[in-house]
This record gives structure tokens, sequence and C-alpha cells, in this order.
């Protein structure tokens, strides 16, 4: 450490120093003529006047030119500068070596050849060279730390292995130029050894350039005609709604320039089938398997198929939860009010899906509603006081109440003061004409992010616009209204959504007899009504399809294919499947895939990408300047030392003016 200038040009004010030394000089004391009536004592007084005079004078020369000094020294503002800064002006290189290790590394031989090419850089760097390394994928890793090329640990590049992770330059780029910027050096530079995959730089802002003086070199190990096939998604079929998997279609994409004769596998629960398909050059086939699972137990399994490029994405895995039995209170006034409800609630005959308990309003009034995950109140003229009070308490606890309407539905009865709280709103007239069927009205989905429509929007297998609605309850309008999931084609709500507090209330302002409508009639219906009630349950489809690079949830132990636990906040490393174990002991399992889209093996030129990067670097030696120069002074502006110049001229100058008026003889 040293003291330097920011302003070393101001320096040049110290010449001034000349200036009081010149006067000095010039303007020699001569001792004052005295006429005195006697001389005994005159040659005593001049030797003494004299020497003080010296003093004095010579006193003020040293207090101007301190004075001088330190204005000068204040303008040039010094600092305490650190030894070498940012840059250098010797020979020594820092180097940042990026190897990539995205699954789509495993290409052939192109991760191996990476290694050789990082080994390849370090041999050729001076032995003060500097170099650190860098594993990259969507997650960065320092392998190895900043170091001089015989300190390097040379095994750090070999201990790297390929991952299951996607690719994202822009992680590891920025990595590289925090180790680069803070290091002293008169050249840096980042070698990125790499396939180059152009899924790796499409969330790259190319906007923002390296920072001036680092330079990127990219050494692609890939070759530009590479092709690979992948297994991308595995769709189960099956009868009924939520009972059992009867097919499963396994999603094959030939991501090559050529046709491909392909072996499909498919192990569910041990169980193993086999097709060969023929798969166009860039096309999507599927390859549909028959099986035969019933969800009432759980269920996993993967696709695999025979392509031999890249193998991380030969594999998907998938896995089912075990449906449980729900409990229900179905409330209702006359049989035919609940009939296609029930058969809605056990498709082709089964009845382990739900446990429903059937009662008239009456006999509600006295049910402990507590054990029951939802309430379905069908048609029912009005809500009794006891009742209301009852649904009111258990809603607000968490509880879920489905209302449809239809003929026995008396609305003063539902628009009443004490309806008001549970109701999801007001009604004012009832719609419609039975004699007029074949003008129904269709509905039309308005909240897609609804559980209730959960696998419902799709137009290929969800045609709202055929139902036919006859009759419905009008809502009231100007006032504040639950969330509209499904409105009619002339815009008013036909299904509506309302929490009150803990719980959730959904209301059809349509029937479920069959009299008011058709819907009862459509494959939309048995759907609709499960995912009613699952959203009343607070019981949404778990995503049991996850992705590498996923973060494991918190309050579950998840153990892993090689039977390691994962820890919670931690990331999903390896494809295959998991188990899950909640607090409450249930086990559930869980599947994790690569994510394909890295799979495309579509490169981007190592060329371009560096023109883009490095386009300042020709203007390295101007910045590079100003970059020295804004270092200094943010040191300078740490230590303010040009205050204390200013400080000590005052001082002095107040010490030179009491010297000099300061009169040795009257």
């Amino acid at each position: 450490m040293g003291f330097e200038f920011l302003n070393t040009i101001m320096l040049g004010g110290l010449a001034g120093l000349s200036v009081p030394v010149l006067i000095h000089l010039i303007s020699r004391w001569k001792a004052p003529r005295h006429d005195f009536p006697t001389i005994r004592f005159l040659e005593q007084v001049k030797t003494e006047a004299s020497r003080m005079q010296k003093l004095r004078h010579l006193l003020l020369l040293i207090l101007r030119l301190l004075i001088i000094t330190f204005i000068v020294l204040a303008f040039a503002r010094p600092f305490l500068a650190k030894k070498g800064g940012k840059w250098t002006t010797g020979s020594q290189k820092v180097n940042v070596i990026i190897l990539d290790n995205s699954y789509s590394m495993g290409y052939m031989n192109n991760f191996q050849k990476a290694k050789e090419e990082a080994v390849k850089i370090i041999n050729n760097l001076a032995v003060t060279d500097k170099v650190a390394l860098i594993s990259c994928s969507d997650k960065i890793v320092t392998e190895g730390v900043l170091a001089e090329k015989f300190k390097f640990n040379m095994k750090s590049i070999d201990n790297i292995k390929l991952s299951y992770r996607t690719t994202d330059f822009e992680q590891a780029v920025k990595k590289a130029e925090e180790i680069l910027f803070e290091t002293p050096a008169s050249q840096k530079i980042i070698y990125l050894i790499t396939d180059n995959q152009a899924y790796g730089w499409a969330k790259y802002d190319f906007s923002q350039n390296l920072s001036p003086g680092i330079e990127m070199k990219i050494i692609k190990v890939s070759k530009d005609n590479a092709d690979n096939s992948a297994v991308i998604g595995a769709e189960q079929e099956g009868e009924g709604y939520r009972y059992s998997i009867n097919k499963i279609k396994a999603k094959i994409f030939n991501i090559g320039g050529s046709d491909k004769n392909l072996n499909v596998s498919l192990d569910l629960d041990g169980n193993k089938l086999n097709q060969n398909i023929s798969v166009k050059a860039n096309q999507v086939k599927n390859a549909d398997f028959t099986v035969f699972a019933k969800l009432e137990s759980a269920h996993e399994g993967f696709i695999s198929i025979s392509d031999e490029g890249l193998s991380a994405d030969n594999k998907y895995y998938f896995a089912t939860t075990p449906i449980a039995a729900l409990p229900l209170l179905i409330i209702y006034k006359d049989v035919k009010d609940r009939l296609y409800v029930e058969k809605a609630l056990t498709p082709l005959g089964i009845k382990n899906l739900f446990n429903t308990k059937f009662a008239t309003e009456g006999a509600a009034s006295t049910e402990l509603l507590e054990k029951y995950k939802a309430v379905l109140i069908l048609n029912l003229p009005k809500i009794n006081d006891a009742l209301l009070t009852k649904l009111k308490t258990y809603v607000k606890q968490g509880g879920g109440v489905f209302i449809s309407m239809g003929s026995n539905v008396n609305i003063l009865d539902y628009n009443s003061k004490a309806m008001n709280e549970i109701m999801p709103a007001s009604f004012s007239s009832v719609e419609g004409d039975l004699l007029k069927k074949t003008y129904g009205i269709g509905m039309v989905p308005q909240n897609l992010d609804s559980n209730i429509l959960l696998n419902m929007i799709d137009p290929k297998y969800a045609d709202w616009a055929n139902i036919k609605i006859y009759k419905y309850i009008k809502i009231k309008e100007k006032q504040e209204l639950g969330e509209i999931v499904l409105s009619y084609e002339n815009g008013d709500p036909a299904v509506l959504e309302k929490k009150l507090g803990d719980g959730t209330i959904i209301l059809f302002t349509s029937g479920t007899d069959g009299v008011w409508n058709n819907f009862v009639l459509t494959p939309l219906f048995l759907p609709f009504i499960h995912q009613s009630i699952y959203s009343l349950c607070k019981f949404a489809d778990k995503n049991t399809q996850l992705n590498v690079g996923d973060v494991v949830a918190a309050g579950v132990k998840i153990a892993g294919p090689d039977n390691k636990e994962a820890a919670p906040g931690s990331e999903y490393e390896v494809p295959g499947i998991y188990k899950s174990t909640g607090k409450d002991g249930k086990i559930e399992k869980l599947a994790v895939n690569v994510n394909t889209k890295e799979g495309a093996l579509v490169f981007s030129e190592a060329k371009e990408i560096e023109s883009k990067l490095n386009n300042k670097l020709n203007e390295f030696s101007e910045v590079k300047g100003n970059y020295l120069f804004w270092s200094k002074k943010e040191q300078e502006e740490q230590h303010q030392w040009w205050w204390y110049c200013i400080l000590a001229a005052i001082i002095f100058a107040t010490i030179e003016m009491f010297v000099a008026n300061y009169k040795v003889y009257e």
C-alpha cells in the first residue's frame, strides 16, 4: 500500500513553493536607523534584533511553504492505494473455465472431450497465471477456487459429474465475471467449454455485455449434425372418472433429421410391454399400451426407448396416487333430485370413490356435519334455521357446501337475511321456458384457474357450448358476487364460488335433476361433480410429476431411488421414483424426470455468441483507463484525505498570521 493521487496534474502547483522562497530572498530584513543620545548599548541591541528577525522570517517561510504544499495536495486528492488495484500492467492472466455439465453434454463423448479441453487450457498457462473452475448447468458450482497454475487442484476437473439438469449460461457467466472483476490482472479470460446448446442461451440478456476488459472464448465440443430421440410424456386414460387406467400413451419425440425405428418399452408395477414404432424426423408419435390398473392403489412405472444418442431422456417415469373414499352428506327433497348425482359419484357401479350418506332436510338437521368432507344441497325448497346455523359453523371451520337450484326452490327464502352470509349471490327471477327446450343456452368457462374446471377446458374434450340450459335462476345485478367459474352464453352467472371463513360454498344456478337442463346427460357432468367436491374438500390433483431441479417440499420425508433422504428445500438431482412420507405416515410416490427441452440438441454458433458478448473488447484501453480512474476515485472517496490537507493548511495559515503580525521591537 502507498499514497497515490487522483488528480496528479494538480501536483504541478508545487512549483508555487518557489514564490515564498524568492520573496524571502528579495526582501531581506534591514535594521532601522535610530538617533540615540548615547551609543553605549547600540552594538548589543543590533546583534540581538538581527538574530530574532532571522528566526522569525525562517519560520514564516516554512509556514508559507507548508500552506502551499497542503493546498496543492488537497486539490491533487491523495489516497492510500491498495496494492495492484483491479488492473495491473504486468503479464499475469486470470482465467475462469466454465465446464458445461448439463445432461445434453452426455451426447456421445462430448463431456469427456470437454474435460480434456479444460486440462489443455490449464497446461498452456504460464506459471504465474491464475485459474478457477466452474461447473455449469442450471446450477452453478465453483469446483476449483482461483489459484496459480501450479497450486490449482487438477483433480477438480475429474470430480465434475454429468448432471441431469438443463443449461443456463447466464448464471455461469455472471459468476465468472464476479471472480474476474475483483482480481488484478493484465488479461482476463472466460473459457466456456460446452456443446453450446441453444436452450442455454434462450434466457441470456445479450443487451448486457461482458464487463470491460473481460474476454469470452467458447470452445465448442459438439458437432452440428447431432440427433436424438426422447420420451417426453405419458398420458393415462381410464374408465369412469379416476377409477382405473386402461391405456397409457407414451409420447416419443424424434428430434433428429431422419426417420427412426424405435423400440418402446412400458414397465408398469414391474410388468413389461414392448412395441416397435416408426417416427418421422422432427415429429412426435404416440405408442399406445393397453393396461388395467385400479386407482384405488398406487402405481408406478416408466417408458423407455432404445435410442443410443443421449441416454438421459430415454426414460420417462410416472406415478399415481391412490384415491381414498371421501365422506359426503347429500341433502335432498325428492329422490329424483339426487338420482344423477348419485350415478356420477358411482361411475360403472364403483362405490369406493365416495362414502355417501343421503338425508332429507329434517334428518340432516340432526347430523354432525364435521364428519363429512362436503355437504351437497340439491333442489331444497328452503334451508331451515337449525340446519343453516350448523352449515355456517361448518363452512367457517373449513367445510365445503355445494348448492344446486331447481323447481322446488323458493327464491324469497334463499334471499332472506339469514341466508345472505352463506349464499354467493341473491336471486332475482327464474329464467327460461321448459316448453322451448330446443332454444336452451350453453355454458362458458370463466375462471380457468379454478379447481372446478381442472381438465375440463380443452375444447377437444370439453364441449360446454353443446350443453343446453332450459331454465335457471337469474342472479340480481349490482351486487357483490362470489367468483364466477362458469356463465351462460348470455353472460348470466351459472356457477359461483364463495369463501367463508376457512371453507367454501359453490352455487349452481340450474338443477341437477335433468329437468332444467341436459347437463346431467353429458360427459362433462361427472367430472364437474367430482371436481366440485374435490375443490370443496381442498383436494386438488397432486403434482406427482416433477422435474430435476424442482424444490423438495417441506413437511414431508422424501426418499430417492437410492433410498437416500432428500432434505426439504433441497432440489431433486436424479430422475426416478421418489417416496414421500407425510406427517400422518402416509406414503405417496412422486415421479421426477429430466426437462426434455435440453435434449433438442440445437447448437448455437460459437463465433456469433462470442461477438455478441465481446463487442466492447476493442474499447478496452479507453475503458481500462476509466476503470483505473474510477477505482482510484472510489478509494479516494473512502479515505477523504483532502479534508485533512485543507485543515492542515488552515492551521498553518493561522499560525503564519500570528507570527507575521508579531513585532520583535516597537
